[in-house]
């Protein structure tokens, strides 16, 4: 490959030489000509990066076509690349950098037709790095000097120790006073708690009184009209009795007129006894029924209303009823 080199021309433009030693390598690395085809691969990519270094270079992207260069140089090492190597760290006023590059150059091609001006150069640099030296080095030596701060003062350290000291312990009581308190508010909302559901228990408790009331009263009253049918079993046996006397006097073959009026009398009490005797146990049961039932409803509205009292936000089912529906609802009660 053709290995170039960027140069300085006169007026500061720039153009690029080419320079014929990458002829020169190949010949000196084969013995025969190959076909461009056959190029030697590290070849090819030093032209490759090299083309890339020059169109950045001349396009004043000198960080750019340093980088193509020293690629270049990695694979195909040539006293051209460190030559233009050291121009893009020239460009970026990288002094002491460029130094070293230029003399690499001079190192590879100590017979070089730009060797003077070359070395002219690294002199022209060689000054700007040390005056920066010099410059660095007066801005240290006019720079104050670094006072060092005064040793602690061992009062205000132990003050400051007994303040942080002082500050934990405060932190600490009031942290154990917070959480006493909040036990204290955390036991009283429990005793209020308790209180309100004992109240709401008392209170649900009262649910249904009058039903089982009322319903104690009709089951007394149910039994009391069972126990009431001995009093008219009674009266049919007396008046059964006469009956059957008067009967037993017929077959006998007596006659008169006394017991008439009372044989009358006997079978019409005979005859509302047994019907006392019949429907006062109907209606005793009756009632029992009744009173039981009233009494059950009250004890189950009781039961509900405690339920919901222990559980105020339990779900119950509610009867629902429509036109369209009969069923259940589930009510929430809050």
């Amino acid at each position: 490959m053709d290995q170039r080199r960027i140069r300085s021309g006169g007026g500061g433009s720039l153009f690029l030489v080419c320079v014929v030693c990458g002829a020169s390598l190949l010949v000196t690395s084969f013995p025969f000509a190959v076909s461009r085809a056959d190029e030697d691969p590290d070849t090819e990519i030093a032209r490759r990066h090299f083309d890339a270094g020059t169109e950045a270079y001349g396009g004043g992207h000198y960080a750019e076509a340093l980088a193509e260069f020293e690629a270049a140089r990695r694979v195909r090492p040539s006293p051209a690349f460190d030559y233009n190597i050291g121009r893009c760290l020239d460009r970026l006023e990288r002094f002491g950098e460029a130094i070293d590059a230029y003399q690499r150059y001079l190192a590879g091609r100590p017979d070089a037709d730009d060797g003077p001006s070359v070395r002219e150069r690294i002199g022209v640099l060689q000054g700007r790095v040390a005056e920066e030296e010099a410059a660095r080095a007066k801005k240290a030596s006019e720079a104050p000097p670094v006072t060092p701060p005064p040793p602690p003062d061992e009062a205000a350290v132990r003050a400051a120790e007994e303040a942080r000291a002082k500050a934990a312990r405060d932190d600490d009581a009031r942290l154990k006073r917070m959480a006493a308190e909040l036990v204290d508010a955390e036991q009283r909302k429990k005793l209020a708690e308790e209180e309100a559901l004992r109240r709401r228990v008392a209170e649900a408790g009262r649910k249904g009184h009058a039903l089982r009331i009322a319903g104690a009263i009709v089951m007394v009253a149910g039994a009391l009209a069972i126990i009431a049918t001995a009093l008219p079993f009674g009266t049919f046996l007396k008046a059964d009795n006469k009956i059957s006397q008067f009967n037993d006097s017929l077959s006998n073959g007596s006659s008169g007129d006394p017991w008439s009026t009372s044989l009358d009398q006997s079978v019409r009490d005979r005859d509302t006894s047994r019907t006392a005797m019949l429907a006062l146990p109907v209606a005793g049961i009756g009632t029992l029924i009744l009173g039981g039932i009233l009494h059950g409803i009250g004890t189950r509205q009781r039961a509900n209303a405690e339920a919901e009292a222990r559980a105020p936000a339990s779900v119950r089912l509610l009867p629902l009823v429509s036109p369209q529906l009969a069923g259940l609802a589930a009510g929430g009660v809050f």
